[in-house]
């Protein structure tokens, strides 16, 4: 399961807003703003430990008082942790495990729709319970369903060193009203629950901001004074002073989450209690009180008889002050263009792509909906003259909203009788690091069993970074790895009539490259990859850090420059893990350009707007300011490779981590006059046609195999339309891609398929 995190930032009013727009989508808000959800999810009234020869049962026996509405559905989840990460799905509440387990695990029952709640997502040994309670109304989200999140415990280690039980409960708090902030604004919240306090213990309310729970503020009230707009939480702690010192706690580093792992209910040792949910309130900015507010929408949808209509439904309602209009914005592509204007959110499309409705609030007397050139102006360029963006106009654009991606057809393009699955795998529990000079044995586990046809074969890849890159291939889920980095095993699951997998160049091509031949990816080979697979992050042993992990903010990493004088591009990655960043440490994300990746920009979130085409990361750095000086860094000059090298990962002395993969975007020209290649498939020529190059010396075409080599190049001068045919007639069936450059730069690659 992806979920997609931002940290607000308070020096920059459009990192703060989109943050805080987001974060309510995940974090609990009053119940009465979702209307009434009538699925339960009950409880259990007993459980069972079953011992048998290679492994244990763990059994919970429900009480029968779940609420599963007509169309919904009940099955049942073990986690494991005070984290929740879910290892097995079941209809039935029995799973089995290993034999000398130790820790908690936890039995959750879960009612739910499926046309709401896709289970697929969840990614096991990965996607934890509080994350699927995000998504629910009873946790914040937008998705009718109820999941048992105390569910029934069973914890392993050791009988003999138990200590008596610890009684203490935090109860819950309900938030007052939520005041937005001019200069300061008090935050209240009253007891709903009344807490459970053993004798000796006492009762203290933490103040934590944004999704991360970050502890700013602690007092004997739940009452609190705050100075800036953005998501803020307010907490029930009842603890002994003799066992958990707060003056441990620092305030603006540790999280709600840090000391919950220090309790017993969070798989710590401390007997205590912490109310990890709290009361939450989403503050706005008094000078300008707006919201946009959620959009939901089905991911995919087709085009039948040439046209299809696009709908998203609110998740949660904006907030619109008087005089302040609301609008829906449909924009094409990873860059936003905006395309289509209307009252509803409804859109009538009638070409494939990325399309994404997005909420508008605005005041007519500030900002004119004229202003908007349509085909023209962008996402970011609304933003930008917005208060959220740093400019000066009081209004909000749901920068996230409702992303769906149109395909050609209804039907399943040839995957019908494609029946193949990669099913998942899970990673071992080994140790996470590696000494200098040592090597790593990384093995995964099946999950759920891949689906294998007649004729085909299963091969496992290990890949490195976000990027994905391919570094060995072997007939078992074990590797070995020398280096520190990030690491994924996946299983692939192929016919090797239709795949060679001898085009496969190790450093070189991706999995999202296979993954976009096979049918699952949009392409047109049979074949299965379990693209998430097992992930290792592996560090060096005196200086671990988890540098989380970044995916993309769409389906593809090939982007184009707006059509208009400043050609900007918006790339925008999403964090799918946030960074595991010890005490004293920061979280940076670096811009690079090329293969040298000469560094452009640095910030605080991981979105950028870079000018003309090209190729651009982003990159996650994790690094203490008082060992590395970011300032040092020269823009246009320094480059990732140079950074990497002053960090211990690199061979240099200084404890931090960058990504130097990176998550890779290609930056192409776009507009009315794209580059157009026909026909496709091909059997002896493809047609090329390039649009008005004036300004343009040196043309180069170059056919690429899968394996990255170059098997046919033309030349052609610049200065005038080009019709050119490509004879391509001496070559074998398969995959090839076409590759455009002006001047040297690359301009734009196009995936060309070879008939027989």
């Amino acid at each position: 399961m992806k979920l997609f995190l931002f940290y607000p930032n308070s020096s920059n009013p459009f990192r703060a807003t989109l943050a805080t727009l987001f974060f309510t989508l995940l974090l609990n808000v009053p119940l009465q703003l979702w209307g009434q959800c009538p699925a339960d999810a009950g409880s259990f009234s007993t459980q069972e430990i079953c011992f048998q020869s290679t492994q244990i049962t763990l059994k919970a026996i429900p009480k029968g008082d779940a609420v599963v509405p007509d169309s919904f559905q009940r099955i049942y989840l073990l986690t494991r942790g005070s984290d929740l990460i879910i290892q097995q799905v079941d209809t039935v509440p029995e799973f089995d495990i290993d034999l000398n387990p130790t820790g908690i695990y936890t039995i959750h029952t879960l009612v739910y729709d499926t046309s709401t709640l896709n289970l697929d997502s969840i990614e096991l040994g990965v996607t934890t319970g509080v994350e699927v309670n995000a998504l629910l109304i009873q946790g914040g989200g937008t998705v009718c369903a109820s999941l048992d999140v105390e569910g029934v415990k069973f914890r392993f280690g050791g009988c003999e060193d138990q200590e008596a039980p610890c009684d203490a409960t935090a109860g819950t708090l309900v938030a007052g009203d939520a005041p937005c902030v001019d200069t300061t604004a008090i935050l209240t919240a009253t007891v709903g629950t009344q807490p459970t306090v053993p004798d000796s213990f006492q009762v203290l309310y933490v103040l934590t901001s944004g999704e991360a729970l970050v502890i700013q503020k602690v007092d004997t009230i739940p009452s609190f004074t705050i100075d800036a707009p953005g998501m803020y939480t307010i907490h029930t702690l009842v603890y002994d002073s003799s066992t958990l010192d707060l003056s441990a706690i620092q305030l603006g580093v540790t999280t709600g989450f840090d000391v919950n792992g220090l309790l017993i209910q969070g798989g710590g040792d401390i007997c205590g209690a912490l109310d990890v949910m709290g009361a939450v309130f989403n503050v706005l900015d008094c000078n300008c009180p707006v919201s946009t507010g959620t959009l939901m929408a089905e991911m995919e949808a087709c085009l039948e008889d040439s046209t299809v209509t696009l709908t998203a439904t609110p998740g949660m309602d904006p907030v619109v002050p008087d005089s302040f209009q609301v609008v829906y914005v449909l924009t094409s592509g990873d860059s936003l263009v905006i395309v289509q204007v209307n009252s509803a959110p409804s859109f009538v499309v009638d070409t494939t792509g990325l399309f994404t409705i997005h909420t508008l609030v605005y005041d007519s007397t500030t900002f004119s909906l004229d202003s908007i050139q349509l085909g023209v102006t962008t996402g970011a360029d609304i933003i930008s003259q917005l208060t959220q963006g740093g400019g000066e106009i009081c209004g909000a654009l749901d920068v996230m909203g409702a992303p769906i991606n149109v395909t050609e057809d209804c039907s399943t393009g040839g995957g019908e009788d494609c029946v193949v699955d990669a099913g998942t795998l899970l990673g071992s529990s080994q140790s996470n690091c590696i000494d200098a000079g040592q090597e790593l044995i990384l093995t995964a586990t099946p999950g759920q069993e891949p689906i294998v046809p007649d004729s085909f074969q299963i091969a496992y890849l290990l890949t490195t970074g976000d990027s994905l890159v391919i570094v060995q291939i072997e007939s078992e889920p074990s590797f070995t790895v020398d280096t520190t980095g990030i690491f994924t095993i996946h299983t692939l699951v192929y016919d090797s009539t239709t795949l060679n997998l001898d085009s496969i160049q190790l450093g070189v091509t991706t999995g999202f490259d296979l993954d976009s031949l096979l049918v699952q990816g949009g392409g047109s080979i049979c074949g299965a990859l379990d693209v998430e697979g097992a992930r290792y992050n592996i560090n060096d042993c005196d200086c671990q850090i988890d540098l989380g992990r970044l995916t993309y903010n769409g389906l593809n990493s090939v982007l184009c420059t707006n059509d208009n004088d400043r050609r900007i591009v918006f790339l925008f990655a999403r964090i799918a893990k946030r960074s595991d960043v010890p005490n004293g440490f920061k979280v940076a994300y670096v811009l690079t350009y090329g293969d040298s990746l000469v560094i452009e920009q640095v910030g605080l979130n991981p979105y950028f707007n870079v000018e003309g085409a090209g190729v651009d990361r982003i990159h996650t750095l994790v690094y203490d300011p008082m060992t590395l000086d970011l300032s040092t860094i020269q823009l246009g000059v320094t480059t990732g490779f140079e950074v990497n090298g002053l960090l211990t990962q690199g061979g240099g002395e200084i404890c931090g981590a960058l990504e130097v993969n990176g998550l890779r975007f290609l930056v192409r020209e776009c507009g009315e006059d794209d580059i157009q290649t026909y026909p496709n498939p091909a059997t002896r020529c493809i047609n090329l046609r390039l649009p008005q190059t004036t300004g343009i010396n040196r043309i180069g075409v170059q056919l690429v195999d899968m394996a990255g080599n170059i098997v046919k190049e033309w030349r052609f001068e610049g200065g005038a339309e080009i019709l050119a045919s490509l004879e391509i007639n001496e070559f074998m069936p398969g995959i090839y891609f076409l590759k455009v450059t002006y001047d040297g730069r690359l301009i734009q690659q196009k995936r060309i398929v070879k008939a027989g």
